[in-house]
């Protein structure tokens, strides 16, 4: 199972012990979605793999957001802390799924994912 990392050690150690599936569960999201490209190079020996999300509109990122949105659920609450390395408790896979969507859909809400451009994200074994 892979975990979304782009630099930001927060999310590779909050993952490191509990997996989750960035490349998998976002693929599933961009399904039939209009605007919205996504390929996944997946290595053959564990490695990692690399995520390609292609947003070619603004209606295509507006899409994705409700997508996502829908994914996490009107209900979902962060269980424990938000201090990854001094969460203590163990969660499946459907709890991490959804808190590494939540805290994509944040960057999306952000700014940084923008309608129009291309992205690329490491998603590690």
């Amino acid at each position: 199972m892979g975990r979304y990392v782009t630099n930001d050690f927060d999310w590779k150690f909050a993952f490191g012990d509990q997996s989750s599936s960035f490349g998998e569960v976002l693929e599933n999201i961009c399904t039939n979605l209009d605007d919205v490209w996504l390929n996944r190079y997946v290595g053959t020996q564990g490695e990692g793999e690399k995520v390609e999300l292609c947003i070619d509109s603004e209606v295509g990122l507006k899409a994705l957001k409700v997508k996502i949105a829908e994914f996490i659920g009107k209900d979902f609450a962060i269980k424990g802390t938000e201090k990854w390395c001094k969460c203590k408790e163990r969660f499946g896979d459907d709890y991490w799924d959804r808190v590494m969507m939540r805290r994509f859909l944040k960057k999306i809400n952000e700014g940084e994912i923008t309608g129009d451009d291309t992205y690329y994200f490491d998603v590690e074994y």
